[in-house]
């Protein structure tokens, strides 16, 4: 299983160090007790897939790093991959120059 995404695939300022990733917190690929990720859900049913969680997603992502990082999850082997990217950017209002 693969994750491809931006900081909310990467649970960006989540755990216990500000401002940075916490990718067990991932609500696709995370493994912390706090989250009931897809993996997690997964695992529950088919126990073959444990440690097989990658998170390719990058904080900071935009659309067009998209192509790359299904070039990493795709490397991986993944059978399943989620992504989730872009949704900040409906909630943020855009600078006007």
């Amino acid at each position: 299983m693969a994750s491809m995404g931006d900081s909310i695939t990467r649970a960006f300022n989540t755990g216990s160090l500000a401002f940075t990733d916490a990718t067990a917190n991932s609500w696709s690929t995370g493994s912390g007790r706090s989250v009931s990720s897809q993996y997690q859900r997964i695992l529950a049913a088919n126990p073959a897939i444990s440690g097989k969680n990658s998170n390719v997603a990058k904080t900071g992502a935009r659309i067009a790093n998209l192509s790359g990082q299904a070039t990493s999850a795709i490397a991986t082997n993944a059978e399943y991959v989620t992504i989730l990217m872009g949704a900040k950017m409906f909630v943020i209002p855009a600078k006007r120059a």
